[in-house]
């Protein structure tokens, strides 16, 4: 009997003990959650809200005590910050490295968006405009750059060596790329094979009267001068990207590194188009 009684003490015992480490180990566990979750919350609202460094501030700026610009924390963003000081010179070695290894680029291409294009307009909400979209532009315009990217690499323009992109956005919102290339050796561009590869003149409309229409609707510039003085590209009277040029017959490479493409006058075999200007056209 003696022997049972002092079993069920022990029993008693150990189950109270138990029940004792039990709870001690939740009141732990309750506690650093507790911790956990403050050190969290004050974590993200340190500096957002918090009226004592905007008053700091505030008062640092109306009695002018010290430079205003000396105030705060300064930040020296890394390489990894796109579009910071340290990104944007690594970027430029990475260019300079291409230049050392394969020279200057053959070729250099602009690729912008069109806020007309097919695919942006035909995503468009009832009373939308493109530019009411500009996540639908730069979504359109990263895909065609894409396309472009993979026909320039798979030798659309021949063989290339190497190539590179940059895309900037215009003041109006549309981004566009520049795309430098370097073409193998034997695919390098002659002056010879300039007019193979690059064309200043208009088209003849039976020929391809989609290019055609293309090409006039994007790629003919004014009118400017004297036609239209209020054009954009007007500055102090006369055109900033100097236009009209004179006709050229045979492509000339010049001095300058900027060659004169073939563009022949109608007398010489060349053809022509009209632009509309206030009801007016304009040949």
């Amino acid at each position: 009997m003696k022997r049972c009684l002092l079993g069920l003490r022990v029993v008693v015992v150990v189950v109270v003990v138990v029940v004792v480490v039990v709870v001690v180990v939740v009141v732990v566990v309750v506690v650093v959650v507790v911790v956990v979750v403050v050190v969290v919350v004050q974590k993200n609202h340190t500096g957002v809200g918090t009226d004592n460094n905007y008053q700091n501030l505030k008062d640092t700026v109306v009695v002018r005590d010290g430079d205003p610009t000396n105030v705060g924390q300064q930040v020296i963003l890394p390489a990894t910050y796109c579009g910071g000081p340290r990104y944007m010179f690594e970027e430029l070695q990475d260019v300079m490295a291409h230049v050392r290894k394969y020279g200057c680029p053959d070729m250099f291409i602009k690729v912008t968006t069109n806020p007309n294009w097919k695919e942006i307009t035909d995503h468009l909400l009832k009373g939308q405009h493109p530019h009411d979209r500009p996540d639908l532009l730069v979504r359109v315009f990263r895909l065609k750059l894409k396309q472009t990217m993979h026909a320039l690499k798979n030798g659309c323009l021949d063989s290339v060596d190497a190539w590179l992109y940059n895309i900037e956005f215009q003041k109006r919102g549309l981004p566009h790329a520049h795309i430098p290339l370097w073409m193998s050796r034997d695919s390098k561009i002659h002056p010879c094979m300039i007019d193979a590869a690059v064309s200043a003149e208009i088209l003849d409309k039976n020929q391809d009267p989609e290019l055609f229409t293309i090409v006039t609707s994007h790629m003919v510039h004014g009118p400017c001068g004297a036609l239209n003085p209020n054009a954009p590209c007007m500055k102090d009277g006369k055109c900033s990207k100097q236009f009209p040029k004179p006709f050229v017959k045979d492509t000339d490479m010049g001095t300058d590194s900027y060659p004169k493409y073939q563009c022949k006058d109608v007398q010489s075999g060349g053809n022509c188009t009209v632009k509309k200007l206030v009801g007016q056209n304009i040949p």
